[in-house]
């Protein structure tokens, strides 16, 4: 037998020889140590806009992840959390960012937005933020009419509805947008406010 028929003949199995060990290499378990994986801050629940950053940090958790999966300005720690409110609500496992924080709960509102303080009995506002929550359409109200004044008002902050009674009045922080400022005013100050489950 010649030397070219002999490589001839071993040339098939040299081939499959060759196939079977690279694709056995393929398929041996990857050992994912050296893999990049970069530590991530994410919501470990449910947290809600407006959250302060000190409750925040008590509820995040660090999670390694691969650095395509990872958002741009997000955190490596709860260290890194800055000072202020979460700007908007974030879902278990979410990740936290650097804008997820703002200064206060009307900066997290946005530009658009200003805080007002008005006095108002329970009955015109316990039952739309118990029922429907802080997000509410404020209406003035007369003997001639009603009159919607703004949607998309946020009630920042108020006393906690269980501690009132049906005729006691509180001091309820609205956030409200720049446009509908004095109308809002004035039917506070006309006592003909009321607030709507949005």
């Amino acid at each position: 037998m010649n030397l070219k028929s002999i490589v001839k003949r071993a040339t098939a199995p040299m081939v499959a020889f060759v196939c079977v060990g690279v694709g056995g290499l393929l398929l041996l378990p990857r050992d994912e140590s050296n893999d990049q994986r970069l530590p991530t801050l994410v919501a470990a629940s449910d947290i809600a806009d407006g959250t302060d950053a000190a409750r925040v940090r008590s509820r995040v958790e660090v999670r390694m992840l691969p650095p395509e999966a990872r958002a741009s300005g997000v955190l490596s720690a709860a260290e890194e959390i800055p000072d202020g409110v979460l700007a908007y609500s974030h879902e278990s496992g979410q990740q936290i960012l650097t804008s997820s924080f703002a200064a206060d709960r009307i900066a997290a509102l946005g530009d658009d937005f200003v805080a007002v303080s008005i006095r108002v009995d329970s009955p015109r506002w316990v039952g739309p933020l118990v029922i429907t929550g802080r997000i509410v359409d404020l209406y003035e109200v007369d003997a001639e009419e009603v009159r919607l004044i703004t949607t998309d008002a946020v009630i920042v902050d108020a006393p906690d509805p269980e501690n009132l009674g049906a005729k006691d009045d509180a001091v309820v922080v609205l956030g409200v947008r720049k446009d509908a400022l004095g109308a809002v005013v004035l039917a506070a100050s006309n006592n003909a406010i009321w607030l709507v489950g949005s």
